[in-house]
């Protein structure tokens, strides 16, 4: 699937990266194996404010909580957050139409333009997005309707790539079959610094 004309996707077997050839033939990785990072000391791409990759070896989980320790300006703010599972077939199990609960740590909405579920509802941009009431130190938490195998998440600020501001730069992705019991799964830790 390609986001934006004028990426061409590829994949390196010796990397394990699915590469974007922009125009000019500039490439940059967008994306991962699991077993390139971070046993390989390969860091992947920087975080990207329109769409996100983090692919990750095979998981059992019902719970996967992003954790924003920093943001590029402001409240963070992330218009989808989607869960796939493991697979021939991979499925967005994170659709609150597909029975996924979300939360977060604010508890309390004072913009109701905001609500958590947005991250979860297919729909992209500006006005479907969820923003945190804090700056640093907050979470979402999608609970899938039964536990799964994912092996792949992909989240973005504004997927119609208009908006870059309050993109998470510093952050941990946990998933768990229990809540409170979290493994890390992916971070920007692992991660190129900057967008």
């Amino acid at each position: 699937m390609s986001i934006l004309p004028s990426i061409v996707l590829n994949r390196s077997p010796t990397l394990g990266c699915v590469f974007g050839f922009l125009l000019g033939g500039m490439s940059i990785c967008i994306g991962q194996s699991p077993d390139a990072v971070p046993e390989s000391g390969i860091k992947k791409a920087p975080v990207n404010p329109f769409i996100t990759i983090e692919d990750f070896n095979p998981i059992t989980a019902q719970h996967v909580r992003f954790t924003i320790l920093k943001s590029n300006a402001r409240t963070p703010c992330i218009d989808e957050l989607e869960v796939f599972t493991a697979g021939r077939n991979p499925r967005n199990v994170a659709l609150i139409s597909g029975g996924a609960r979300i939360t977060d740590s604010d508890g309390i909405v004072t913009q109701p333009y905001s609500l958590p579920e947005k991250i979860g509802d297919g729909k992209f941009g500006k006005g479907n997005d969820w923003i945190a009431e804090s700056s640093t130190n907050v979470w979402i938490q999608v609970d899938l309707p039964q536990v799964e195998q994912i092996s792949r998440m992909i989240w973005s600020r504004d997927r119609t790539g208009i908006n870059w501001d309050r993109t998470p730069i510093e952050y941990r992705i946990d998933v768990g079959l229990e809540p409170d019991h979290w493994t890390t799964i992916a971070s920007s830790d692992y991660r190129h610094p900057g967008l």
